[in-house]
């Protein structure tokens, strides 16, 4: 059987963006295009519901699975930034659009 796990909780996109810029220590303020990418899901979280019949329980909130997750990368030296002609090239293929379109 396929599994999710995570919290059980939903979490706000502004909300989960203030826990990444705590946990890089970081002032940036987050920029919200107004796009998307018309396949994306608008809600999302992952439903421990079937998991939690076995026994699981989260062991991490969402903020101590990212300060993991920044530690881990700090490990592994700073990734490339790829978003930025990703982003480029998803606009060219029109996939990603301004809202209200």
């Amino acid at each position: 059987e396929v599994f999710n796990v995570g919290t059980g909780r939903a979490t706000k996109l502004l909300d989960f963006l203030s826990i990444l810029t705590k946990a890089y220590n970081s002032g940036i303020k987050p920029v919200l295009p107004n796009e998307y990418r018309p396949i994306d899901l608008r809600h999302l979280y992952a439903d421990i519901t079937r998991i939690k019949t076995f026994g699981f329980e989260p062991e991490y909130s969402i903020e101590a699975g990212v300060r993991e997750y920044v530690n881990w990368i700090r490990k592994i030296g700073s990734p490339k930034e790829y978003f930025s002609k990703a982003m480029e090239y998803l606009k060219e293929l029109k996939i990603v659009r301004k809202a209200g379109r």
